[in-house]
């Protein structure tokens, strides 16, 4: 199974509640999955940069294209 990060969100459990998160500590980290990103590593994880994102709309199409071939080579 293949994911593609399509949405990134931050949000408080309780609304209108201040997360008090640095904006410089989203740097370096992919637009597409930047939140996914940083809470794994406050929890002390860690996650590729590499994974599949809507930031990379050629690797995002290659992997479509490379699927449509394999669900038509089975028909």
């Amino acid at each position: 199974m293949t994911s593609i990060n399509e949405s990134d969100n931050l949000r408080p459990v309780i609304a209108g509640q201040n997360l008090h998160v640095i904006p410089q500590d989203f740097n370096g980290l992919r637009p597409s999955y930047q939140f996914l990103a940083y809470v794994r590593q406050v929890a002390g994880g860690q996650i590729s940069q590499d994974l599949l994102g809507t930031d990379r709309p050629e690797e995002v199409e290659r992997l479509y294209k490379e699927t449509s071939a394999w669900l038509r080579a089975g028909v």
